[in-house]
């Protein structure tokens, strides 16, 4: 994975060929997140709008969930170990969200 200042892309290091390219907002500091999970590839990463995050599941057919967290940028983002959640922090700093990656409903 590649994550540029508004782009991100996915490639097959085997087929070294690109998976996936999309267009984010302006993400500066490289904010993304990926799960630990061998059997289970999830990635987390600035949206195409701002306060917005989109999570990619390899393991199925590259299924995105969108989800409109903050008003403002995220500033940060981890999964957890399965990549069934995903928490992330705004510029504002004040208050942290969890969220189902398969569905985006907030924890």
């Amino acid at each position: 994975m590649v994550v540029l200042s508004n782009q991100v892309q996915v490639y097959d290091l085997k087929k070294l060929e690109r998976i996936i390219k999309f267009e984010t907002v302006e993400n500066l500091g490289g904010v993304a997140a990926v799960n630990s999970d061998k059997n289970q590839a999830i990635f987390a990463c600035h949206s195409n709008e701002v306060g917005g995050i989109k999570v990619i599941n390899f393991d199925r057919n590259n299924e995105i969930t969108s989800i409109a967290a903050h008003k403002s940028h995220v500033t940060a983002l981890a999964l957890n170990w399965q990549g069934s959640l995903v928490a992330s922090a705004s510029l504002e700093g004040q208050v942290v969200r969890v969220f189902r990656t398969s569905d985006g409903k907030m924890i």
